[in-house]
C-alpha cells in the first residue's frame, strides 16, 4: 500500500503516506504511526524507496520518501499477481490448462476487438481530415484498414497467449497457498 501510494502521489512524508492509506480504505484501516517508520526504513534498505530531507507545508524539516525503480518493479509484480489470481483459482477448482488458455484468449480478444472497432469508427470518421495528408492511397482504402486491423489482432493474440502460458505454468495450489 505504501508503494502504491507513492506511485500515485509522488514523494510524501510518513504522516501523509499514513493519511492517504487511511483515506483510500474509507477509514477502514487505521495506520499505527509507530511501526510505519521502521517499515519505511526497511523499504528504503531493500531499495524500493529513497528518501531525502525537505520542508513540509508548515515549514518543518521532514523526510520525504519516493519510489525507486526497484519499487516500481515490485509494484508491477504485485499488479501482475492480482491479474493472475483469478486464473489460478479456476485451475485450482479443477479446470484444465486449455480452459485457462481459452478464458484468457477470450477476454483479451474481446477487448482487442472492441478497440479495433472503435479505432475503425474513428478512422472512418476522420477520413476527410486525413485525405489531404495521404499520397497514393485514398483515406478510406479498405486494404489498409483490413491489414492494420489484422496486424493489431495478431499482436493482441500473441500478447494474450504469452500471458495465458505464464498463468498455466504456475502450480495453482502452491501459488494460492501464499495468497
Amino acid at each position: 500500500m505504501v508503494l502504491r501510494t507513492l506511485q500515485t502521489l509522488g514523494p510524501l512524508h510518513g504522516y501523509d503516506i499514513a493519511r492517504r492509506i487511511e483515506q483510500t480504505s474509507g477509514n477502514l484501516l487505521t495506520v499505527n504511526y509507530g511501526p510505519l517508520y521502521p517499515a519505511l526504513l526497511n523499504l528504503e534498505q531493500e531499495g524500493y524507496i529513497a528518501s531525502e530531507w525537505g520542508q513540509s507545508d508548515n515549514n518543518r524539516r521532514t523526510e520525504y520518501h519516493k519510489l525507486t525503480r526497484g519499487g516500481r518493479k515490485l509494484d508491477q509484480e504485485a499488479r501482475d499477481w492480482e491479474q493472475t489470481q483469478p486464473f489460478l483459482r479456476v485451475l485450482a477448482l479443477g479446470a484444465q490448462p486449455r480452459d485457462v488458455l481459452r478464458l484468457v484468449l477470450g477476454e483479451g480478444l474481446t477487448v482487442a476487438l472492441a478497440g479495433i472497432l472503435a479505432g475503425l469508427a474513428a478512422a472512418l470518421g476522420l477520413t476527410r481530415l486525413m485525405s489531404s495528408l495521404l499520397f497514393g492511397v485514398s483515406a478510406s482504402d479498405p486494404v489498409t484498414f483490413v491489414v492494420t486491423s489484422v496486424a493489431l489482432l495478431l499482436v493482441a493474440l500473441a500478447a494474450c497467449y504469452m500471458a495465458a502460458r505464464r498463468a498455466m505454468k504456475v502450480d495453482p495450489m502452491i501459488a494460492l497457498r501464499y495468497e
